[in-house]
């Protein structure tokens, strides 16, 4: 389909090939735009899985070439180019792109279009020269209409390069509903979830499961989650030993991928987040609080925004494993205080981390830059 541009036809682009978190989030956005007038068209690189898994749930999509290295400019260019072609034929009127190499591309072509792009920021901006920090410096000087931020945690590491009047801070949401349990043995059962990578810190939990283990022998545990986008895929046998030697082999269980963790986040007694460095979100906190299930976590970054201690779950001191083994023991010794923190996380999560104010918020961006191109 060719024709002039339509202003409420809006690519929501990723160069991701799996689902992660921001995926996750892509999805939400796109199921409720409809209800605001808008037209989402999911946009990803043709060489995964992800633009299938899009098809198959009904979402229009819009099929880009498979993202180079961003460090071959004439291959950078031919990509852009080709995204462009492609963003002109579905009509596309605002592109909004999600993460670092989605922008630089699409950010580019948007230019191009003469049509409005939104960078959706999902990371901390590093301030390094590292290769990373590099190419966010970099998509920081690609034309943007809008910056969104999603977590004050976020936004204050962009506060310096990005002119006020054009940040915004859009809190990620999750879907409200309450799902069945997945099923589990007898006993407290504590739970992480995550991407099996050396900086999510699965290691901690593990070290903090020993600790929990000592005194509470009934305790079990499970580790959701597996390798996303190639990386570290060694990671989970270098856990797993890690496992053993601390005498957990079958009280841990390894689960593995799953497309859909709130199974498990609503069958754990307590949910543990415990990143190596600060968290630019952590949206598996928002979806254990709107499951009605308390977070013990280290007081670093998003986890800092999400759970509030001793209300909707426990903070524990960053990189402290004893204390978080602590917390995590206070909420299994005491189900009913448990139970309380766990409703006060969902009444939390539904006022501030519901997917359709998540939804609300973005339209009205959308309003916004539209108006403006006008």
């Amino acid at each position: 389909m060719t024709g002039r541009a339509d202003d409420r036809r809006v690519a929501l682009v990723t160069a991701a090939t799996d689902a992660g978190g921001a995926e996750r989030v892509i999805e939400l956005l796109a199921a409720r735009l409809g209800r605001h007038g808008m037209t989402p068209v999911l946009s990803a690189p043709e060489d995964g899985g992800l633009l299938s898994r899009w098809q198959a749930a009904g979402f229009e999509t819009c099929a880009l070439p498979a993202f180079g290295r961003l460090r071959r400019v004439d291959l950078g260019a031919r990509i852009v180019a080709e995204i462009t072609r492609r963003l002109r034929s579905a009509r596309i009127g605002i592109i909004h792109a999600h993460g670092v190499a989605a922008h630089i591309h699409a950010g580019l072509a948007a230019r191009r279009l003469s049509r409005p792009a939104i960078y959706h920021v999902h990371d901390l901006f590093e301030n390094t020269w590292s290769a990373d920090g590099a190419l966010q410096r970099f998509a920081l000087r690609v034309p943007a209409a809008r910056v969104i931020a999603i977590s004050a945690t976020v936004a204050a590491s962009l506060e310096r390069r990005v002119a006020p009047a054009k940040l915004r801070t859009v809190l990620n949401g999750v879907d409200a509903a309450i799902v069945e349990p997945a099923a589990r043995a007898a006993g407290p059962l504590v739970v992480w979830c995550g991407r099996l990578q050396h900086w999510k810190g699965p290691h901690h939990f593990i070290a903090a499961a020993a600790l929990v283990r000592a005194s509470r022998p009934d305790a079990r545990f499970a580790i959701v989650g597996g390798t996303l986008f190639g990386l570290e895929p060694d990671y989970r046998d270098l856990i797993e030993q890690q496992v053993a030697a601390a005498g957990l082999a079958g009280v841990l269980e390894f689960v593995g991928h799953v497309d859909d963790a709130r199974p498990w986040l609503r069958a754990a007694d307590v949910v543990v987040h415990c990143a190596d460095r600060p968290e630019p979100f952590g949206l598996v906190m928002a979806e254990a609080m709107m499951q009605e299930r308390p977070v013990a976590a280290f007081r670093q970054g998003g986890a800092a925004e999400i759970v509030v201690d001793g209300e909707t779950g426990r903070l524990a001191a960053a990189l402290d494993v004893p204390a978080l083994a602590s917390a995590v023991l206070d909420l299994v010794a005491d189900p009913s205080r448990a139970r309380a923190m766990g409703a006060a996380g969902r009444q939390r999560a539904e006022q501030v981390f519901n997917a359709d104010g998540m939804t609300a918020a973005m339209s009205a961006v959308y309003d916004a830059v539209s108006s403006a191109h006008e």
